[in-house]
């Protein structure tokens, strides 16, 4: 499984776990086929929830707020996030797979968008760590 792949079946994933936790409490059900990998992500992503959550609203433009966004786009922010707060992963190796998926799962107006909350979270919160 390439990065990209795995990327995109974290966001499939944890979508799947937004949306079944809106009809039901077991979200472990999904992961029946899921990859190990894969799975401890979206796990991790979950405990850190709130954090993301956080850092995610601070940082976006104050004519929007999550709740404005479609599900797949938070999904991907989510992912960024993750990525940029607690992984070694590069800052634009994160933003450039975000923009990417948000082009392949998203409204053609949200990759700016993505783009824009992930670089303010890099630059503003996190103060250019990998540089």
């Amino acid at each position: 499984m390439t990065k990209r792949e795995y990327r995109e079946n974290v966001i499939k994933y944890l979508y799947q776990v937004f949306i079944n936790r809106a009809i039901s409490e077991d979200i472990y059900e999904i992961f029946t086929d899921c990859d190990i990998e894969v799975k401890d992500t979206v796990l991790d992503i979950l405990t850190k929830e709130d954090e993301i959550k956080e850092i995610i609203q601070k940082y976006i433009k104050s004519n929007w707020s999550l709740d404005r966004l479609g599900l797949m786009p938070i999904t991907i922010l989510y992912l960024g996030c993750y990525e940029l707060c607690y992984t070694d992963v590069p800052h634009k190796v994160v933003i450039n797979e975000a923009i990417e998926l948000s082009k392949l799962y998203c409204d053609d107006k949200m990759h700016p968008l993505i783009n824009g909350i992930l670089d303010n979270i890099y630059h503003k919160y996190l103060g250019d760590k990998d540089e």
